[in-house]
């Protein structure tokens, strides 16, 4: 038999072993623990948000116009100047429209031609350019009218309806039996008027040479007259003697 001493030794040695080969987990104390406890707690910082960079883009509109954009952070037409915030990397693409009356001219400032596209890297400007259109003839003005009169007396003889053609507008002034016609016209300046009488069986006709105006020339019975001023022309119907 062993000794008693040998067997305690055995057992307290085995002991040892087992709680060495123990795994003890140990947790750590809170926050509020450690503060009970009497322990320094150090705050942790909180973490930051990030902001996004925005940046300026200052519109300008010159003249009658307005411009829009496809972008649904900047909505709607823009007809005058105006500063809009604008994150960045932002890509816009710019379109303007003349009103009636006025023509686009381009872009200028950060956008130049007939198109603008961009993307906010910094604080941005750009010009909408509008032009009146003005007419590339000087307005007509209206022609100068002269007036003539032309004047058929039928009152000397001649027992029928006697008449002078006009031309231009190619109508006649007929006088009846033993009266007199007035007939008027108007031309512009330089017009040449032709008046050729028709007296009919047993009549002639003559002019008075003193009432025409303008340069005259004549044409068997015919005569033609250039309007350059207002005047009257008088045809007298007689019966043959």
């Amino acid at each position: 038999m062993r000794p008693l001493n040998a067997l305690l030794c055995i057992l307290t040695a085995g002991l040892l072993i087992f709680a060495c080969q123990t795994k003890v987990e140990v947790q750590a104390p809170s926050a509020a623990e450690q503060i009970e406890s009497g322990v320094e707690v150090t705050p942790q910082p909180a973490q930051e948000e990030v902001q996004p960079v925005i940046y300026r883009l200052h519109l300008n509109v010159s003249g009658n116009g307005v411009v829009m954009t496809d972008s649904e952070l900047l909505p709607g037409e823009y007809r005058s100047g105006m500063t809009l915030g604008v994150p960045a990397g932002t890509t816009l693409n710019f379109t303007a429209v003349a009103d009636p009356g006025s023509t686009f001219d381009g872009w200028s400032d950060a956008c130049s031609g007939a198109t603008c596209s961009i993307t906010l890297d910094r604080d941005t400007t750009i010009t909408a350019g509008f032009l009146e259109e003005t007419s590339s003839s000087p307005p007509s003005s209206a022609p100068t009218l002269f007036n003539l009169m032309v004047r058929v007396r039928n009152s000397l003889g001649c027992d029928h309806n006697v008449r002078v053609e006009v031309n231009p507008p190619g109508a006649d002034c007929v006088a009846s039996r033993e009266s007199t016609k007035e007939c008027d016209y108007d031309y512009e300046d330089g017009t040449i008027v032709r008046l050729t009488p028709y007296p009919g069986t047993g009549c002639y006709a003559h002019y008075s040479a003193a009432s025409l105006t303008g340069p005259v020339s004549y044409s068997g019975r015919s005569v033609d007259i250039t309007m350059t001023l207002g005047g009257f022309a008088i045809i007298d119907f007689d019966a043959r003697p």
